[in-house]
């Protein structure tokens, strides 16, 4: 757990580099067994017998989001492309959507097995069933907000219709930094700005 602790933390200062709208982070060989990971602030970490794997998501929780799996510790490190059991911030104003967010969590379920441990960006460390977990709570919210949309409803029908997001708020998906009204305007707003 403390490898696992400390690679979090490491690459925490990773996903910081990522809001901005140019991401640079290479990985390094210092030797066959030995990487550095090298950031827009310089070395970020060095890394001995890890394969690196970063995975640029688009339009996600920014324009800018990575993806960073270590390969043969079976961590995959989501930043805040995951918020585990909670809604999720989606800056829009920054690039972010709903439809970035949902492939975003597709693409990180390519690379998890059973085994992987998964960093979010915001609460426990997670499994792929929890990553799941978090996907189906993305798409069934965002589908029923659309239906919502293409029947005629509008963004202040949808934000004030607690019943859209109550199966997901009655399990606390709505007790962190996104409320469940926050929720239903970001995402409404992000389809309408899609069409």
């Amino acid at each position: 757990m403390k490898k696992l602790l400390i690679i979090g933390l490491l690459i925490t200062s990773i996903t910081s580099y990522t809001q901005k709208k140019e991401v640079n982070i290479q990985i390094q060989p210092l030797t066959k067994n030995i990487h550095m990971l090298i950031g827009q602030g310089g070395n970020i970490g060095v890394f001995k017998n890890e394969n690196i794997k970063v995975y640029h998501v688009h339009n996600a929780h920014t324009d800018g989001d990575v993806l960073i799996y270590f390969a043969n510790g079976n961590v995959l490190h989501m930043g805040d492309t995951f918020f585990n059991g909670r809604y999720p911030y989606i800056d829009l104003k920054s690039g972010g959507s709903i439809k970035g967010y949902i492939k975003a969590s597709e693409k990180a379920l390519l690379l998890a097995n059973d085994d992987t441990k998964i960093i979010p960006g915001h609460g426990k460390l997670a499994s792929k069933k929890d990553l799941e977990t978090f996907l189906t709570m993305l798409k069934e919210i965002t589908a029923i907000i659309q239906k919502e949309i293409d029947t005629g409803k509008s963004e202040n029908d949808i934000i004030n219709n607690a019943l859209l997001t109550a199966n997901y708020d009655e399990k606390g998906y709505g007790n962190g930094y996104i409320n469940p009204k926050q929720m239903r305007k970001t995402i409404y707003q992000s389809l309408i700005r899609s069409k």
